[in-house]
C-alpha cells in the first residue's frame, strides 16, 4: 500500500505501508484496551495498536483486503459473506465482554442497557476488509461502547 490519505468519517486517516495513522481522542485509551483484549484472545481480524507517532497520532496495523465500499462488491450479499460477518461479530463480542463493567474506561458514547458486550458501534462493510468473500479485518473502533449485542446488528 502506497502512502494515501483518506477520510475516515470524522478523522483524517493516513495509510503508509502496513501502518494506519489517525488522530488521538479522549476515548482512545478505551479503544487501545479493547484492541489489546482482542489481541490477547487471538482475534487476528482486529488491528494491532503500534503506538503513537511524533505528533501524538495513533498508529495501527493496516488491515489488508477489499473494503466494502459502494458500489458493493459482487460477493457482498452472498451467504458466505453474511455468515462470515456474523461469526466475526460474535467472536468480537465474546472477546470484548470482559470490558463491559470496567469503569476506568471512557467510551465515546454512553452505555446502552442492558450492556451485555462491547459493541463495535459501526460494524459495516466500510469498516471491514474482505478476502475470498470472508471478513478478514475489522477496523475503526471509535464508536465502540457497552451495549446489547443486538445494537451491532440492527
Amino acid at each position: 500500500m502506497k502512502n494515501k490519505t483518506v477520510s475516515g468519517g470524522q478523522n483524517t486517516v493516513r495509510i503508509s505501508g502496513d501502518r494506519v495513522t489517525r488522530s488521538h481522542h479522549p476515548w482512545s485509551l478505551a479503544t487501545r484496551k479493547l484492541l489489546a483484549v482482542c489481541a490477547e484472545k487471538q482475534l487476528d481480524f482486529v488491528p494491532k495498536w503500534l503506538g503513537r507517532d511524533q505528533d501524538g497520532n495513533e498508529v495501527f496495523e493496516y488491515m489488508h483486503g477489499e473494503v466494502g465500499h459502494y458500489p458493493l462488491p459482487h460477493f457482498f450479499t452472498s451467504d458466505a459473506t453474511v455468515c462470515s460477518a456474523g461469526k466475526t461479530l460474535r467472536q468480537f463480542h465474546d472477546a470484548a465482554r470482559d470490558l463491559v463493567n470496567d469503569e476506568t474506561l471512557t467510551w465515546r458514547f454512553a452505555a446502552k442497557h442492558p450492556a451485555e458486550v462491547i459493541c463495535h458501534g459501526d460494524f459495516a462493510g466500510y469498516n471491514c476488509t474482505f478476502k475470498d468473500a470472508k471478513v478478514v479485518g475489522v477496523f475503526d473502533f471509535d464508536c465502540a461502547f457497552p451495549a446489547p449485542r443486538l445494537w451491532d446488528i440492527s
